[in-house]
C-alpha cells in the first residue's frame, strides 16, 4: 500500500472501523474512569481524516503506513488536576495493551521552556482478553492512541497549536520571553492546583479527627460543614444528602444569621427530633441545614437568616413544618413572609 490510490481505498474500507474503535476506547475508558471514583473534565477522540494520513506518510516517508501509523484513532482524556493523570495512566495499562516503544511521557521529553504538550500518549491494542470478545473482532490488530493532560495543558496545546493565534514557531526573542513566561505561570498554576487538593484533603482529614475525638469548636466553611454532616449522619442511611451541592459562602453567612459560628453550634441546631422527621428525605447540604434552622426556630429563620433568595418551600418541609407548629401558624408566617409552597416531585429535590 504505498500509492495515494491504495490509501484512500484502504482509508475507506477502514475508517467506520476505527471510528467505532474510537466509540469502544471512550465508552471503556468512561466506565472505568467513573468506577474508580477518579474526576475528569472530559473524554473525547477523533479519527485521523484522509489528508491527515496522506500529510504523516510523506512527512514520515513511511514505506508501510498501515503498520507505521499507530493514531488514526486518537482519544484523549482531560483531567482537572496533575495527580489524576498518573491514576489514569495505570487504569489505561490495565485495561489495554501498552506499546511501551511507541509510547511517550511528554512531561519528561520535551525541554524545560515547554508546558502545553505535556501529556502522557499511550500506543495501545485491545488486548489478548478483549481480542476474544465477539464485539472487539472487528479492532483486533489496530492500533489506537490516548493522551492524558490536564485542563490548563488542554488549553495552552490548543491555544498553541491554532494557526488563527500564530503563536507556535520561531518568534522574535522578546515575544518568545512572553511566551516561555506565560507557559512556566501555567505549569506553576498546575502544580499549585494539585497542591490545594492535597491541602484541602488534608484539612478535611483533620476535621473527622476533631470531630471524633469531640473537638466541635471548629469554624464553619465548606470542608467542614460537609465533613460533619457525613459523619453526623453515617447513622441514618436513609436520609440521602446530595454533596454535589456544595456550602458556599452565601450559605456560611446565612448560618452565621442564625448564630451558628462553629460545629458545635451546628451539632446544637440538629435535633434527634427533627433527624428523626427528615430521615428518609433526599436532599442537599445546605437544604437539609435550611430545614433545620426552620424546624429549630421558623420565625427567627425568617426574620433573621433568611436572604430572600429563596421564596418557595416545598409540600414536605411544609408538612414537618406544621407537624411542630400547627398549620395556623406556618401559614401565617409564609404569609407574612410571601413565602409560596411548592409540590416537588420525589427527584426535584
Amino acid at each position: 500500500m504505498t500509492t495515494k490510490n491504495d490509501i484512500k481505498s484502504w482509508y475507506e474500507v477502514e475508517k467506520s472501523s476505527y471510528e467505532n474503535l474510537k466509540d469502544y476506547v471512550i465508552y471503556t475508558l468512561e466506565r472505568q474512569i467513573k468506577t474508580e471514583g477518579i474526576d475528569f473534565l472530559d473524554i473525547h477522540g477523533r479519527v485521523k481524516s484522509l489528508e491527515s494520513i496522506t500529510d504523516k506518510i510523506s512527512r514520515k516517508s513511511y514505506t508501510h503506513p498501515r503498520d507505521q501509523i499507530k493514531d488514526i484513532c486518537g482519544v484523549r482524556v482531560v483531567t482537572f488536576i496533575e495527580r489524576d493523570i498518573s491514576k489514569i495512566a495505570n487504569l489505561i495499562q490495565s485495561t489495554f495493551k501498552v506499546h511501551v516503544a511507541h509510547s511517550i511521557n511528554k512531561t519528561e521529553d520535551l525541554g524545560e521552556d515547554r508546558f502545553g504538550y505535556r501529556s502522557i500518549h499511550f500506543v495501545c491494542d485491545i488486548g489478548e482478553t478483549r481480542e476474544k470478545l465477539n464485539e472487539c473482532k472487528n479492532y483486533v490488530g489496530k492500533f489506537f492512541e490516548i493522551q492524558i493532560r490536564t485542563a490548563l495543558q488542554h488549553a495552552w496545546a490548543e491555544i498553541e497549536h491554532d494557526r488563527g493565534y500564530k503563536i507556535s514557531g520561531k518568534l522574535p526573542p522578546h515575544l518568545k520571553r512572553s511566551f516561555n513566561l506565560i507557559a512556566g505561570i501555567l505549569e506553576l498554576a498546575d502544580k499549585e492546583f494539585n497542591t490545594l487538593v492535597k491541602e484541602v484533603e488534608n484539612y478535611s482529614t483533620s476535621i473527622v479527627e476533631r470531630t471524633e475525638s469531640g473537638n466541635l469548636e471548629i469554624e464553619l466553611n465548606s470542608p467542614s460543614i460537609t465533613k460533619f454532616l457525613e459523619l453526623l449522619l453515617i447513622n441514618y442511611p436513609q436520609l440521602k444528602v446530595d454533596y454535589s451541592y456544595t456550602i458556599d459562602e452565601r450559605d456560611v453567612t446565612e448560618l452565621n444569621r442564625f448564630k451558628i459560628y462553629n460545629l458545635q453550634d451546628l451539632q446544637n441546631l440538629l435535633s434527634n427530633d427533627f433527624l428523626e422527621v427528615i430521615s428518609h428525605e433526599r436532599t442537599t447540604p445546605m437544604g437539609f441545614l435550611r430545614d433545620a434552622m426552620m424546624y429549630k426556630d421558623m420565625r427567627r429563620y425568617f426574620k433573621d437568616a433568611w436572604e430572600q433568595h429563596w421564596n418557595g418551600l416545598d409540600s414536605k418541609c411544609y408538612s414537618r413544618l406544621c407537624y411542630k407548629y400547627g398549620d395556623r401558624l406556618v401559614n401565617g408566617t409564609l404569609k407574612e413572609f410571601q413565602i409560596l409552597r411548592i409540590d416537588m416531585d420525589e427527584e426535584d429535590f
